[in-house]
């Protein structure tokens, strides 16, 4: 009876349906995010104390988070300013034409504006986001590329799983 009993609850785990894959998460400066399977992240290096970074590459789309910690934390403006206009220095050397716009992401629980550059790369057509986060002591900046013709890309879901550990 009971080896019928363990042959039947034997079976019953082997049937059971695996769990979905868990999404990885990685961290940085105390922010966590989720990143797509086969996702490239390396560590920004150079960076001054306070600031931590990853760069995360998904297919031909790059991702870069920044984190200022401490008093000396830019201001949300003065980071998403800073870091837009390095892309429009950029975006000026590649292409003298381009364009700017702005843009709405929901992140950590609120709808944040970001700016947006679009220009030309080799005669392929690119687009630049950049979205900065202010928080007690820290600030997030988030800024990606991506080719135009690619739609939204991965980078937006990323910012999005953004959570930040209590201190």
């Amino acid at each position: 009876m009971n080896a019928a009993l363990a042959l039947c609850a034997l079976a019953w785990v082997a049937a059971a349906p695996e769990p979905p894959p868990e999404t990885p998460r990685h961290t940085v400066g105390g922010l966590s995010f989720e990143v797509p399977k086969g996702a490239v992240i390396e560590a920004l290096s150079g960076l001054p104390d306070s600031v931590s970074g990853v760069a995360v590459s998904v297919d031909l789309e790059v991702l870069m988070i920044t984190v200022y910690e401490g008093k000396g934390a830019p201001s949300e403006e003065q980071a998403r300013s800073v870091h837009t206009e390095e892309i429009e220095r950029q975006a000026a050397e590649a292409d003298k034409k381009f364009e700017t716009g702005s843009f709405r992401l929901a992140v950590l629980g609120r709808s944040r504006s970001g700016r947006e550059v679009r220009y030309r790369r080799a005669g392929i057509r690119e687009v630049a986001r950049v979205v900065a986060i202010g928080l007690d002591s820290r600030t997030i900046v988030a800024a990606w590329t991506l080719r135009a013709s690619e739609g939204n890309g991965a980078s937006p879901a990323i910012v999005q799983s953004f959570a930040v550990a209590k201190r």
